[in-house]
């Protein structure tokens, strides 16, 4: 990618453009600000997100001195509990502290998106990129203003893709695949990021005219060097936990459990509400990326853009998939961006010359030029009444998110608090009673869903030598029967828990929110 190289690191180049703003860029820098800062302070009132409050919980419990895998455990890599950890260790406790964290990992991102922009393309690229990926990732229904791991990946693989489209040196890309290695630490989706390399790659060697052994040994020697670096970070995470003999839970709970046995239901209504969220974007994002596999089969492709639309294109599987999309599609936000921001630099000098053109051949036929004015006002209002459908729903889905608020979470507590006075297991998992009170706090180790077998014995096995007093189910998980209904995602596992609850324990009060558990006879 020898026409992106740069002498001078990304951040340099970065920080010297930002201190030469002037005119559109200074009103670039204002829109910036405005949207970086402002929206997530929108949802600094959200309640507590079940995947945010596990880390929180896993990263004090670290900060305390607990072993990760084997004195707390979720399945997640554990890149994401070292930060809520740190943040913890510093003395901040309020979830704020943590979404705050998040929000500058996300400004940091939207500012390495414009310099992306920028060295592919051309500064207006990369300003318009930049400002549509804050406002993609802020828009309600993709929990980007969570303390999730999807922020933290998601700035990793931009930082790999600046270094991968700008580096020549063999020891560049191995900071690439460092940079790689450290977002498979955050979230196992990066791997498609990876594969998206390799896939570019490959392609980038078909497309050449004259495929010497040069470019061949040169591009294998990059991919090496990638490899290089990731197995580096990983297999160094792999030496730590050996270390404390925790090399096989790390790999279970890090990888193989999500990879493996994490298959949530298929929900339409999500994608619907993720299509509408997002629809001009997403209609002009798969328009660019399948205008550039036709260009690609004619050998006419640019490569900055085949990469981003190999980008978009990988990265978006998980989301599409699985679930209602949501924060997992968070991931293709900067590959979206640049796209639309390409497609809207290119609509705008093909119309321009388009109007020229017409203005030129009518006056020529001495009549008005009526076709470009025609064709301009239709795209006005096709692309205006996509962008308005796609504002209104955001307006009125955003509007009932904001009604919920945190202090209902704790209302919520303090109710189950007066009810019970001994140790409490929630389940399925429920955030609220694990964060907001000490005295009412899950006894297991393990503070995620039961996704396996394995977990769900373990669960039975505490509840059973413990002698746990109280069990409390959110009440949508209770049937007319009293019969306790497990988490939708692993109903299989689930059964086991819920089993052993119903034979067990038997309901003794009921809230607003939770039903109330306590265990028969010598645990009463």
């Amino acid at each position: 990618m020898q026409q992106y190289r740069t002498d001078r690191s990304p951040l340099v180049e970065l920080l010297d453009e930002l201190r030469s703003f002037e005119g559109q860029s200074l009103l670039f820098a204002t829109v910036f600000v405005l949207v970086g800062v402002g929206l997530p302070l929108l949802y600094a009132d959200q309640p507590l997100h079940i995947d945010e409050t596990i880390f929180i919980v896993i990263g004090q419990a670290l900060a305390e001195g607990a072993e990760l895998y084997t004195g707390v455990i979720d399945h997640k890599p554990p890149g994401v509990f070292y930060v809520a950890s740190a943040i913890s260790a510093l003395g901040f406790e309020t979830y704020l502290a943590f979404r705050a964290v998040t929000a500058l990992v996300v400004v940091v991102t939207g500012l390495l998106v414009f310099r992306l922009g920028t060295l592919l393309y051309d500064e207006p690229t990369g300003m318009i990129a930049s400002v549509l990926f804050l406002v993609a990732t802020y828009l309600p229904h993709f929990d980007g203003f969570f303390f999730l791991t999807e922020p933290y990946a998601v700035c990793c693989t931009v930082v790999a893709a600046t270094l991968f489209l700008t580096a020549e040196r063999v020891r560049s890309h191995v900071g690439v695949g460092v940079t790689l290695g450290i977002g498979v630490l955050f979230n196992q989706i990066v791997f498609l990021f990876g594969a998206a390399i390799l896939a570019f790659a490959t392609l980038r060697l078909w497309l050449l005219t004259d495929r010497s052994r040069v470019e061949f040994a040169r591009t294998g020697s990059h991919v090496v060097a990638i490899g290089v670096g990731f197995l580096a970070v990983v297999g160094a995470a792999m030496v730590s936990f050996a270390s404390t003999g925790a090399l096989a839970e790390f790999l279970t709970y890090a990888f193989v459990v999500p990879l493996t046995r994490y298959d949530p239901p298929f929900l339409v209504t999500g994608h619907v509400y993720m299509a509408l969220s997002l629809l001009p974007v997403w209609l002009v994002a798969v328009g660019m990326v399948m205008r550039t596999l036709v260009r690609l089969r004619a050998r006419r492709v640019d490569e900055a853009t085949l990469f981003v639309a190999l980008w978009a294109a990988f990265i978006a599987y998980p989301g599409l998939t699985q679930y209602g999309g949501d924060h997992k599609m968070l991931f293709t936000f900067p590959a979206v961006a640049l796209l639309t921001a390409v497609a809207l630099r290119l609509g705008w000098r093909s119309a321009a010359v388009r109007s020229r053109v017409g203005s030129l051949v009518a006056r020529a036929r001495g009549r008005p030029d009526v076709s470009v004015s025609v064709r301009t006002l239709v795209t006005v209002l096709l692309v205006g009444g996509l962008v308005v459908s796609a504002v209104g729903f955001n307006v009125v889905y955003g509007a009932h998110l904001v009604d919920d608020n945190i202090a209902e979470q704790r209302a919520a507590v303090q109710q189950i608090d007066q009810h019970v006075d001994g140790p409490v297991y929630a389940f399925p998992f429920f955030w609220q009673v694990v964060y907001f009170e000490d005295d009412v706090s899950v006894p297991n180790t393990y503070v995620g869903g039961v996704y396996t077998d394995g977990l769900a014995r373990t669960v039975v096995d505490h509840l059973d030598e413990e002698r746990v007093a109280y069990v409390v189910v959110p009440a949508g998980h209770v049937t007319d029967s009293g019969d306790v209904r497990g988490n939708r995602f692993f109903r299989d596992t689930d059964t086991q828990v819920a089993t052993y609850i119903e034979t067990h324990y038997e309901p003794v009060t009921e809230t607003d929110e939770y039903v109330v558990y306590r265990r028969q006879g010598d645990g009463a």
